[in-house]
């Protein structure tokens, strides 16, 4: 190995270099022979199982596609439902508060009608007590008079 060292420390080129190893260690020839042919067939068989893979990957990544765009589909569907739902809902209450609006205003009516009659008769009340009241209040001032003149 001394003899490596010193083709590597004096810059000998790579062919050097090569023929010196194969002579020192004929085993590591071997060794790199094995290793040279081990990634041969790797990359032979990764060549020949590429199209198989890439086949393999393509479908696994339609079927996540395909099941993420159902549940996207499903979710869509619920949110749609949600929103009829919702709508119906609103309706229902817009409905229920138009009803109420139109109760109320015929309370009010009703009300209004009943208690106009009340302060119509009230009125005609106070009318004729008022009336009854000046009439007796000129009895007296006329009996106050002819009080007041017998007096005299």
């Amino acid at each position: 190995m001394g003899k490596l060292q010193s083709a590597w420390a004096t810059g000998a080129g790579v062919a050097v270099l090569i023929t010196l190893i194969i002579a020192e260690a004929p085993e590591l020839v071997v060794l790199a022979g094995i290793v040279g042919i081990a990634a041969l067939a790797r990359f032979l068989y990764e060549s020949w199982t590429y199209e198989k893979r890439k086949e393999k990957y393509e479908r696994e990544r339609a079927e996540k596609i395909w099941k993420h765009e159902e549940a996207l589909r499903c979710w869509e569907a619920e949110c749609k439902a949600l929103e009829q739902a919702h709508q119906e809902k609103l309706n229902k209450y817009y409905e229920e508060v138009c009803l109420w609006q139109v109760r109320c205003e015929e309370i009010r009516r009703v009300h209004q009608q009943k208690y106009e009659k009340v302060l119509r008769r009230w009125e005609a009340e106070c009318e004729a007590l008022i009336q009854a009241y000046q009439e007796r209040l000129r009895e007296h001032q006329e009996a106050l008079r002819q009080w007041e003149a017998e007096r005299e």
